[in-house]
């Protein structure tokens, strides 16, 4: 039995086929809301009972670390969790010189969980349809 339920919604899509249209349902991920930086630091000090500022100082730490490596253009591998991966979105363009002066480039980073993250999901984390009141959603 799964120890997690990751809340869902059904949401309703028109297709369109030359004159056609199609009505087409399918599960969408609810985003139950955010874990503040000060919710995450709180739930480390009662998991492992260390002071707040030493929780403070290794996550900001983490933080620090991983956002040079990736600045550097180097993957970031998190163990259990996955690699945060950078790369460059960018034009394309026709010739190199092109490329080099308006090809311009936005630096932007992918995250790939593990494979045992991702074992965790399929195995420990089952799916449990939201109840919500929001338009456009169907019940």
């Amino acid at each position: 039995m799964a120890k997690f339920n990751f809340p869902y919604v059904i949401v309703k899509r028109i297709q369109s086929i030359g004159q056609t249209s199609i009505s087409k349902f399918r599960r969408k991920e609810f985003r139950n809301g955010k874990t503040s930086f000060d919710v995450l630091i709180r739930k480390i000090i009662e998991r492992e009972g260390l002071t707040r500022a030493d929780v403070i100082a290794v996550v900001s730490a983490l933080e620090d670390v991983i956002k040079e490596e990736i600045a550097e253009g180097r993957s970031v591998n998190v163990g259990y969790l996955g690699t945060f991966t950078p790369y460059l979105e960018s034009k394309l363009m026709t010739t190199v010189t092109q490329a080099e002066e308006n090809g311009g480039g936005i630096i932007r980073c992918r995250f790939r969980p593990s494979v045992d993250f991702s074992e965790f999901l399929k195995n420990e984390v089952s799916l449990k349809r939201a109840i919500t009141d929001i338009s456009g959603l169907q019940s």
